[in-house]
């Protein structure tokens, strides 16, 4: 009796860990301990950069309303948190509670694939490794919808296996597809694949109208909302364009969000000012996409060689063996959190060659196939426009399953060496060495033991916490670590500026100008610092510089309006209105479209040239801006004379 009680024990233990419960478990578990080691960090006070734009329109939708950045981000991971906000309040621990739920079931929804493809102790295995990985840790616990997005990717797939043995249908298919699309954009270019796919497997046209129709169904939603609310026709979201014209730009290094002459750190309305002050007019979002797309065509028409190196730089960018940052350094957190740091051995660059073994072994399999072509075109969608660790990390799950695949496989074949043919002894040697060197082909110059990046991360959002001394001294930390990082002087100079320290504004912006001569945001604040110290001369340099580097640069073209028109309203206070002519003038060459500009120059030629050319000049003023009250103001002043 007492054996067949720990016989029994014992199969419920082994049930257990060989259980789904015990793999979300175990993803649960870390993700805690890395939450509340997480907690005492600033970063996790502050959303930065992408994070915020997702968390301002998460709030904005529990307030039942449309922030401006929707048009600009995909939808449904801020609708899934601004609908927790609405129940729940607005709290940071919800998206990191949201993250380590969908982490958990994605983990486990490796399992499962693992299942299917390798048996269920690669399945096992691959959940626990998914659980235990630090990338997948460290981007569930982000407010970003990468982990939401592994989570419907992973179900979208396991459906798709499914179909082929009738566990599934069109409906699921196309329902999780959608819901992908909506959360990651570029994962849309697989639909035609996914469709060919469908017919594959059930031979159904039918099948394949029904999931093509439930996949477009939520995209054609968000471009009525997109209509209604004045965006114009944007199927999702705006980014689309501007990314693909930061990532084919001449200048690109393939692998940052580096707006020429801008830098990083922009947002969807500098983007837009940018495009509007090139194309002359007031656009809507969609054509701002629009311009943003034809922009990038014309780089790589005009640069044909060079684009030719950079689309092979960023194919070897996508494997490569260190974790590229965006918005964040993962290194400098993995140094952070030690438990992190450890996890983050289960990297992209490790798991590639046992991945690709998997591949070789496991081919006759359709599902193997089925990942081989979501990888393929998702890898071929995201070079399309820059490359980093956080782009390409939605495929470290299948490299996970595959991996375990590749290790169970080559396994097998040592058991069963002497029914294998010596060919594919080789081949499989050759697949595993591809596997290794790929990722060591191309440098990023990131240099990941200097942790410039992260302390200056960690500044910011000391910054954005208002405190200015921490921020300032690990601002100086990274300028320590790496004198010539770029945009960190810039940073210190910004508050330096802010503090009314307008001297060693200068002296920071002109080092991070030696850094980056070609930063024009750089030389317009340094013009503004010059201006604010009354060095006009020095000013207007600084912004005619800018401009030659970024002739849509609004905020120089501003300045030198501003700088121009004050020299010309003190001219017309002395009486001299031909000077004052001049200056405005001037002003008007910089800002044509700019009625102010005009009406000044207007009145300066009624009170020093022929007032009849004035008065005609007026009322074209007015034809075009018939509300415009300095020009009504003008006209009714002359009338009373």
């Amino acid at each position: 009796m007492s054996f067949k009680l720990k016989d029994g024990l014992t199969n419920r233990i082994y049930t257990f860990f060989f259980s789904p419960w015990f793999v979300a478990l175990l993803a649960v578990v870390v993700r805690l301990i890395y939450l509340v080691q997480y907690s005492k960090s600033p970063l996790f006070h502050v959303p930065l950069w992408d994070a915020e734009d997702y968390y301002d329109i998460a709030v904005s939708f529990s307030q039942l309303k449309i922030h401006s950045s929707l048009i600009f981000r995909p939808p449904f991971y801020p609708l899934i948190l601004g609908l927790l906000y609405l129940f729940f309040g607005v709290d940071l621990l919800i998206p990191r509670l949201l993250g380590i739920a969908t982490g958990a079931w994605s983990c486990v929804q490796v399992m499962r694939i693992g299942r299917l493809l390798y048996g269920d102790k690669a399945g096992t295995a691959a959940g626990i490794i998914a659980a235990l990985c630090g990338l997948m840790v460290y981007f569930d616990l982000e407010i970003l919808p990468t982990s939401l997005f592994i989570l419907l990717a992973l179900t979208f797939i396991l459906e798709m296996l499914k179909l082929e043995t009738g566990e599934s249908t069109s409906y699921r298919i196309g329902l999780f597809f959608a819901l992908s699309v909506l959360t990651r954009p570029v994962v849309l270019t697989f639909l035609p694949v996914a469709a060919l796919w469908v017919f594959f497997i059930r031979r159904n046209v039918k099948k394949v109208v029904i999931f093509v129709g439930v996949s477009i169904l939520p995209l054609l939603f968000m471009l009525i909302i997109h209509l209604t609310t004045g965006s114009g026709p944007v199927l999702i979201s705006a980014q689309g364009g501007v990314n693909y014209y930061i990532g084919n730009h001449h200048q690109s290094d393939g692998m940052t969000a580096k707006f020429p002459g801008i830098g990083t750190g922009w947002g969807w309305l500098e983007m837009k000012r940018w495009v509007e002050s090139k194309s002359g007019s007031v656009l809507k979002d969609s054509d701002v996409d629009k311009l943003y797309w034809n922009e990038g065509l014309s780089e790589i028409r005009e640069h044909p060689r060079a684009w030719l190196k950079l689309m092979l730089r960023k194919a070897l960018l996508f494997w490569n063996k260190t974790e590229i940052s965006s918005n964040r350094d993962l290194y400098y957190q993995g140094n952070r959190f030690p438990m992190l740091g450890v996890l983050m051995f289960i990297s992209f660059a490790n798991l590639l060659p046992f991945a690709f073994a998997g591949l070789f072994i496991g081919w006759k399999k359709n599902g193997i196939r089925l990942i081989f072509l979501f990888t393929s075109v998702f890898f071929l969608t995201i070079i399309q426009f820059f490359v980093n660790g956080r782009f390409r990390h939605p495929l470290t799950p299948l490299l996970i399953i595959l991996a375990v695949g590749g290790v169970m496989g080559f396994i097998k074949l040592i058991k069963e060496k002497e029914h294998i043919r010596p060919i594919r002894w080789v081949i499989l040697g050759i697949v595993i060495v591809i596997g290794v060197v790929l990722p060591r082909l191309t440098s990023t110059g990131f240099n990941a033991a200097s942790g410039t990046y992260g302390l200056f991360t960690e500044g910011k959002a000391y910054e954005r916490l208002g405190k200015i001394d921490q921020a300032e001294q690990f601002y100086l930390k990274a300028i320590e670590a790496d004198p010539r990082a770029p945009h960190v002087n810039f940073y210190i100079a910004e508050l330096a500026r802010e503090q009314g320290d307008l001297h060693r504004a200068v002296d920071y912006y002109r080092r991070e100008l030696e850094n980056q001569p070609t930063h024009a945001k750089a030389w317009n604040n340094l013009g503004v610092s010059w201006s604010d110290l009354g060095e006009d001369a020095n000013a207007l340099f600084c912004f005619r510089k800018a401009l030659d580097l970024s002739p849509q640069l609004y905020e120089a073209r501003r300045n030198i309006c501003r700088i121009w028109s004050l020299r010309g309203t003190q001219f017309s206070e002395e009486g001299r209105w031909e000077d004052a002519y001049m200056c405005f003038a001037k002003a008007l060459e910089y800002d044509p479209i700019e009625p102010l500009y005009k009406t000044l120059c207007i009145e300066a030629v009624y009170n020093f040239g022929d007032r009849s050319i004035a008065g005609f000049e007026i009322d074209s003023l007015l034809h075009i801006h018939p509300d415009y009250k300095p020009a009504l103001d003008l006209k009714m002043k002359w009338t009373k004379k």
